[in-house]
């Protein structure tokens, strides 16, 4: 029980602004100073995430293979125990996307080509910063025997 209050004095003390390391020993305030902290701290981050736009936004990597390609989306196959599919990532003018080591467009893709896909979330959205694709590999000719 006294880790929990311990935990949930050091959540409620980071949300008013004190750093994490100070938010257990942070001196009681009365409820009206915190709730005004509070609302300011609110009101900053709104704006702060405002101004900054897309650049806030923590870039993500993961492999797998192209599942679909549809206008400017891409989905794709994550391969797991969970086998995860990604649907929705979009490309945009900014997207960098590289086939087999040269300059290509998201249609080139195709299901089955090996990629690495980095991208931010934003919003509700996954954005393409950049995928490096592999074509997918066609599979060994079989030698044919020869009849004696």
């Amino acid at each position: 029980m006294r880790k929990l209050m311990v935990t949930a004095v050091a959540v409620l003390g980071v949300a008013v602004g004190y750093p994490a390391a100070e938010a257990k020993n942070a001196p009681q305030e009365s409820g009206a100073a915190q709730m005004q902290q509070q609302t300011t701290g609110t009101e900053n981050k709104a704006q702060d995430s405002q101004m900054a736009g897309k650049s806030d936004a923590k870039t993500q990597e993961v492999m797998g293979k192209v599942e679909s390609v549809s206008g400017d989306s891409l989905s794709i196959r994550i391969p797991s125990k969970a086998n995860r599919k990604m649907d929705r990532l979009k490309a945009d003018a900014q997207s960098k996307i590289v086939k087999d080591a040269r300059p290509a467009t998201i249609s080139e893709l195709k299901e089955g080509d090996e990629v690495r896909v980095s991208y931010k979330i934003v919003g509700n959205e996954r954005h393409l910063i950049s995928v490096d694709a592999t074509s997918a590999k066609a599979p060994a000719p079989t030698p044919e025997k020869k009849a004696p």
